[in-house]
């Protein structure tokens, strides 16, 4: 090793699907000049992180399936948390910045949001320091 902490698994699946889109995209622009696909391809990208109409973010699905059910975990451990704080806690094990948190989440503002990450971060704080570590180890 070099000295540098190694990325956990799940991020570097998610930076690497991330980038990759990000080279199909220039390709996609360079090859076809098509500004209309490459926005195509945009939405797509949106619409896989963006609560759907059913309340649904396809990426608690894909955090469940790569990470042990870890959003299903988080729901039987904090039962008491709102829908938004469950994605909030999704979004955050993925990188995401609050700008972008917020365009994602309606109604949000980053302002908003660093409140609303500082009380769920309490709350899972709360949690059985082994509980808490491994969600905690995700987010920060």
């Amino acid at each position: 090793m070099n000295g540098q902490p190694s990325a956990h698994p799940v991020h570097l699946l998610l930076l690497r699907k991330a980038y990759r889109y990000l080279g199909d995209l220039s390709e996609m622009y360079l090859g076809y000049k098509s500004v209309d696909k490459t926005i195509g391809m945009v939405r797509t990208l949106i619409g896989e992180i963006t609560v759907g109409q059913d309340g649904q973010l396809p990426l608690m699905k894909y955090l469940d399936a790569q990470w042990d059910h870890l959003v299903e975990q988080l729901r039987r451990d904090l039962p008491q948390l709102k829908e938004k704080d469950v994605i909030l806690f999704c979004f955050l094990v993925v990188g995401f910045r609050p700008g972008l948190i917020a365009l994602l989440m309606e109604g949000e503002t980053p302002e908003k949001l660093y409140t609303r990450k500082c009380r769920l971060l309490g709350k899972i704080r709360s949690l059985p320091p082994k509980k808490a570590q491994r969600y905690l180890d995700l987010i920060d």
